[in-house]
């Protein structure tokens, strides 16, 4: 059926009496609860996220006005991403960048309708996805580390990649530091729990944190650890803002100073072992030999930006290695680079739109508040991460997106969107 342009293209809503309600709600939770494995493709999540927009297109969708930016936003990405590579030369690589790209822009609209009706439910239901993701994630991974030969070997015949990397954990992703961001999320909103005293057993909500942090530390990514800490800092100051009962902020207070004691212990603990020890020393650095240099990191990326201001067309998707001796590691830089002019001012005016709105929903009185608390802290600690690394690629990047997007929509309702307030006459 026709996708119908109505004041409210809304998705249907998910109930839990109807057959065909609940295969929906478990395609949907299967997507998420299988998100640790992406070490090949199409990985699980993706089968599941394809299937999940079927089943929601096929009845009709609808949009709700507040989401339609994203959906313009995202739309201008495709063309500018479309001429750049038609204009420097179709090849394999950049089929498949477009391929990748269309679908991460997809589910994170998809995942923005998703959340924009029936709000609750379905982001308890995302939540409890990531949540079992993450911890299932963690725990694999800190089994191989006991045991590498038994629980690594194993899963490799199974189609997985290698759990341990140099020494670093990569779960079943294709790289460390994609594994350990993917862990930043469950790991905040576990802590979250935690803050306001949303879990019924403390000790079991610890008790899945703790493998969750562990498993994060020993990826050895730098980026992630700043992006944990970001995330965490920004989360305790927005919930403290918002929060006008003093003995919640007391709260807040006690169990921020527990956290840093219990990570602390587990730090020392891990830091007590040799092996681990050594890999942290070489790893705790802001800036490594290859960041340096005319060809380093930092010089390739300087280099190419007045390149590309004399290319509105960019170099094409996969193309800045042609150029350079290796990816721009930077989501902006690459924007412009894969995209061109177009893609690179959309993508500035996406991270913007987002951060705005963000604000906007935090602030907001409504019965979504803490979630968006939780999806803006994650989101503004990942965004800021792409300034040092690849992006654009990375799944759980666009869903929070999306479910940052979907809280803002449910917060203004369907008849009240605007970006900019109305002054009240």
């Amino acid at each position: 059926m026709p996708i119908k342009m109505t004041q409210s293209f809304a998705i249907p809503h998910i109930g839990y009496n109807d057959g065909i309600a609940r295969v929906r709600s478990l395609v949907v939770w299967l997507i998420f609860s299988t998100s640790f494995v992406v070490s090949f493709e199409p990985a699980p999540c993706d089968v599941m996220a394809i299937l999940s927009i079927l089943f929601f297109i096929l009845p009709g969708v609808n949009i709700l006005p507040a989401v339609t930016p994203l959906f313009l936003l995202y739309l201008l990405f495709l063309i500018g991403y479309l001429t750049s590579y038609f204009v420097n030369g179709a090849d394999d690589r950049g089929a498949m960048f477009l391929a990748t790209s269309t679908y991460a822009l997809l589910s994170s609209l998809f995942l923005a309708c998703f959340i924009s009706e029936n709000t609750k439910k379905r982001f308890e239901l995302v939540n409890s996805g990531l949540y079992v993701g993450g911890v299932i994630a963690a725990g694999i991974d800190m089994a191989a580390y006991v045991n590498p030969k038994g629980i690594g070997e194993a899963l490799v015949k199974l189609g997985a990649s290698d759990l341990i990397r140099y020494g670093r954990a990569s779960g079943a992703c294709k790289d460390p530091n994609v594994f350990s961001t993917y862990l930043v999320f469950p790991a905040v909103m576990l802590f979250q729990k935690v803050l306001l005293g949303q879990s019924k057993r403390m000790w079991i909500t610890l008790l899945w944190l703790g493998p969750i942090f562990v498993a994060l530390f020993l990826a050895f990514s730098r980026g992630a650890w700043i992006n944990l800490v970001m995330a965490i800092a920004l989360l305790i100051l927005l919930t403290i803002m918002t929060t006008p009962s003093k003995a919640t902020r007391s709260r807040i207070f006690f169990y921020s100073f527990v956290a840093i004691v219990f990570f602390a212990i587990i730090l020392t603990i891990l830091l007590s072992i040799p092996e681990i020890q050594a890999i942290f020393a070489d790893r705790f650095s802001l800036v490594k030999k290859y960041d340096v240099g005319e060809r380093g990191r930092f010089g390739n990326q300087m280099n190419a930006i007045p390149l590309l201001l004399g290319m509105p067309f960019g170099l094409g998707p996969y193309r800045f290695d042609k150029f350079f001796s290796e990816a721009p590691h930077n989501a902006f830089l690459n924007a412009f680079s894969a995209a061109g002019w177009l893609g690179g001012l959309t993508y500035f005016t996406l991270v913007s739109l987002n951060i705005f709105i963000g604000i906007r929903t935090v602030f907001k009185p409504s019965p979504y508040q803490t979630h968006a608390i939780l999806v803006f802290a994650c989101l503004v600690a990942v965004t800021f991460q792409g300034i040092q690394i690849d992006t654009e690629h990375w799944r759980h990047y666009y869903w929070m997106i999306g479910m940052m997007w979907g809280l803002f929509a449910a917060s203004v309702g369907p008849k009240q969107f605007s970006l900019f307030r109305k002054r009240q006459r």
